[in-house]
Parts: structure tokens; C-alpha cells; sequence
């Protein structure tokens, strides 16, 4: 006589069914657990916006770093770049300042960010502040990225400078202001107030400057990967700005 097969409440009579059984019934509990397939959030359309770069010349190798990305990248290549000739911009400041006023007025011509490009004493520079005050009335987003760590044939890399965007604020009196001799002061060269206030700055108190740093972001262009993200950082200044 054979040996009778070894039995099993669950799952039957024979192992091979036992198998079979406890599959099925592992299949079914699963089966009831399953979850729909997750929806991936739908990314915004990222924008190629025409960006007016403002920067100490000083720093025009380092400059370079970010400007040319825009000839490497396809999809950088909408971007508006500041002249090419700053030699031409630095004659015309020592001859004719207002003349210089309007180069950079019509280089801002249909943009829609000003992208700061920082280094050690671009804070300080006095047609700097002028493309940022100019920037801020006429509504463009802006952003500050700092160009330190970038590398210059001459000289090397340079220390960090300040930001220039927490150098010039905007009052409560809707009139620009840039801090000189310790203190917060109206900015001479646009007397005129905003006819707006922007939407990505907080409103100070009676009597007050908001800054302008604290409402705009600031990038390290080695550090926060500026060859692959500037794109994303302009457009998000834009949007801020309601472009």
C-alpha cells in the first residue's frame, strides 16, 4: 500500500496543489490591494524669456560664463543679451551719461527679467543700480546670480560680493531708493514714483524701503547648476513679475 497523501485543510491533498492553492489565494489578497497607477503632476511649460544682463565690466570674463550658455543651449538662444561691446558702454559713461541712459533704456526694450550677474563690487557700481532702478519701473522680474566661482583668465576666482538687489529698495511712497553713506536715500537719477506696486514685493511700513532682495531669488551659478537651471530661474522671475 502507498503512503497516503499528506493532506492540508487550506490548500488540498497534494503539495503541487498546496502550491497552486496558496498562489491564488496570495493572488487574490493582492489583487484586492491594488492601487491606481499615481498621476504625475503636470510641469508648467518653462518659458524662453528675453533677459537683459546687468554686470560690472570688471567682471566680463566671468560674465562670459553665463552669456555664452546661451550659444551652447538651443533653448537658451531666445534670450536677449546685453551688448557685446561693453568697451563702448564704458567710453560713453566717462563722455556722456545720458547717453549711456539711453543704450541701457533700449536695451531693456522687450525684456522681461533682469538677470544680476554679482560679483565682488558689482553692489557698488554705480550704472548697475541704474539698470536695476530702471528694470524695477518698468515691471521686469529680477533675479541675482552670483558669478564668484567662475573662473577669469586674468584673475582667477574673485571673493563673493553683496547682492545689489538688497542695495536699492523701493519705499512706501512707491519711490526707489539705494542705501549710500549707511543710510536709505531716493534714488536721484528716476525721481518719478511706480505707478504700481510689484506684485512679488511685500509692502513696508508707513515711513519704510522694502529691499528688494526679500522679494527675489538669488542662484550661485556654479553651485546651483546656473548652466542647466537658468532657464527655470528667469522664467520664474517673469512669472513673479506677472509676464
Amino acid at each position: 500500500m502507498g503512503v497516503p497523501p499528506r493532506t492540508n485543510g487550506l490548500f488540498g491533498s497534494s503539495g503541487q496543489s498546496a502550491k497552486a492553492a496558496h498562489q491564488n489565494f496570495l493572488g487574490d489578497i493582492l489583487k484586492g490591494l491594488e492601487l491606481p497607477p499615481l498621476q504625475q503632476p503636470a510641469r508648467a511649460a518653462i518659458k524662453i524669456r528675453n533677459v537683459f544682463y546687468s554686470f560690472h565690466f570688471g567682471d566680463v570674463f566671468r560674465v562670459n560664463h553665463v552669456r555664452n550658455s546661451g550659444k551652447i543651449r538651443p533653448a537658451d538662444k531666445g534670450r536677449l543679451l546685453t551688448p557685446n561691446d561693453r568697451s563702448l558702454w564704458e567710453r560713453v559713461k566717462r563722455t556722456n551719461p545720458a547717453n549711456l541712459r539711453r543704450l541701457i533704456d533700449r536695451g531693456l526694450l522687450g525684456t522681461s527679467v533682469t538677470c544680476v550677474l554679482v560679483g565682488t563690487e558689482t553692489w557698488s557700481r554705480e550704472w548697475v543700480r541704474y539698470e536695476i532702478a530702471r528694470s524695477l519701473a518698468r515691471g521686469n522680474g529680477l533675479v541675482a546670480v552670483h558669478i564668484d566661482k567662475c573662473e577669469c583668465p586674468r584673475t582667477g576666482f574673485s571673493p563673493a560680493g553683496l547682492n545689489p538687489l538688497a542695495q536699492m529698495a523701493l519705499g512706501w511712497d512707491f519711490r526707489i531708493y539705494e542705501f549710500v553713506n549707511g543710510g536709505w536715500h531716493p534714488y536721484s537719477k528716476i525721481a518719478q514714483s511706480l505707478t504700481r506696486w510689484p506684485q512679488w514685493l511685500r509692502r513696508p511700513s508707513p515711513g519704510c524701503v522694502m529691499p528688494l532682495d526679500t522679494g527675489t531669488a538669488s542662484y550661485d551659478w556654479k553651485l546651483d547648476d546656473g548652466y542647466r537651471n537658468l532657464i527655470h530661474w528667469t522664467d520664474a522671475a517673469a512669472k513673479s513679475a506677472g509676464h
